[in-house]
């Protein structure tokens, strides 16, 4: 009895601190949009309030250096026929030559639908969704509610069929004309 009792106090322990080293910690960011305040790549600030319930909104936060960031944007652009009726907003905390070199890299500017910004040392956006790594992707509801957060890079075709299902239901959201 006392070595099922041993093995089990030091079993859950040590699944738990397994678990949490390899990212599979539970992973449960808040619903509602974050506030945001970012400088785009046009010179332009943006703001939350800038943001209009239309379409859906893909919120992707991500570093220029990180090769999952790189990798994610690839196959964003090889699948952009999925994503065009979709707002995307890039969010990053490095400073404005770096997205802007990273927007140039990746021909950014082609697809009307992708913004892209910094947050700077604010770390306002990577705050609020507790970030350990990038890239953090979160699709919304044109109510600005939270239907899926990933943490790491997602697996490409759920989010695809994510993407499909929130449009069929008619909610997403947009960003105002100026």
């Amino acid at each position: 009895m006392f070595k099922l009792l041993r093995s089990f106090m030091i079993g859950i322990p040590m699944t738990a601190m397994f678990s949490i080293a390899n990212g599979q910690a539970a992973f449960d960011p808040p619903k509602e949009l974050p506030p945001i305040k970012l400088q785009m790549t046009d010179g332009s600030v943006f703001e939350k309030s800038a943001i209009k319930h239309d379409k859906p909104l893909l919120i992707i936060y991500f570093s220029p250096d990180c090769e999952h960031c790189q990798k994610l944007t690839k196959e964003l652009i090889k699948n952009m026929s999925a994503f065009r009726d979709i707002h995307i907003l890039m969010i990053s905390f490095v400073p404005y030559g770096s997205i802007k070199n990273f927007e140039e890299q990746y021909h950014l500017k082609a697809y009307p639908n992708i913004r892209i910004g910094t947050e700077g040392l604010a770390f306002t956006v990577k705050n609020y969704y507790r970030l350990q790594r990038t890239p953090f992707v979160g699709l919304y509801t044109r109510q600005g509610t939270l239907v899926k957060a990933y943490d790491n890079n997602p697996p490409f075709e759920e989010l695809i069929r994510l993407v499909k299902k929130t449009q069929a239901q008619g909610s997403g959201v947009a960003f105002k004309k100026k």
